[in-house]
C-alpha cells in the first residue's frame, strides 16, 4: 500500500500526493488571493496522455474541467474551499484542496 502524505499550512491540508506513483502538480498560491490559480507540474506528470484537472466547489459541483494548463482564472468563483483532482488517462493521480479568497 502506498503512503499518503498530507502537507499542512496553518492547519489546512493543501495537497495530497500518492508517493507510490510520484506524480504531482503543485497548485499555488494557496490560498488564491489574486484571481489566478497557477499549476506547476513535477515528478513525471505526463501532459501527453490526456492529463486533465477538475475543480469542484465544497458542495460537490464541478466548476472547472480542462486539459492541464498553467494558469486558471478564479475571479468568477466565490470565496471558499474547493477540491481538485488531476486525472491521467482514466486514473486519478492526485487530489487536493484550494482556498479562494479573491
Amino acid at each position: 500500500m502506498a503512503a499518503l502524505f498530507f502537507p499542512y499550512v496553518d492547519g489546512i491540508v493543501l495537497n495530497v500526493s500518492d508517493q507510490k506513483t510520484g506524480n504531482k502538480a503543485i497548485a499555488y498560491p494557496n490560498p488564491v488571493y489574486n484571481n489566478i490559480l497557477k499549476l506547476k507540474f513535477v515528478n513525471g506528470v505526463n501532459k501527453g496522455s490526456k492529463t486533465r484537472i477538475r475543480i469542484y466547489s465544497s458542495e460537490g459541483f464541478l466548476i472547472f474541467a480542462d486539459e492541464l494548463i498553467k494558469e486558471i482564472p478564479t475571479q468568477d468563483w466565490g470565496n471558499g474551499l474547493y477540491l481538485f483532482e488531476i486525472i491521467e488517462g482514466s486514473r486519478i493521480i492526485q487530489t487536493g484542496k484550494l482556498l479562494i479568497v479573491n
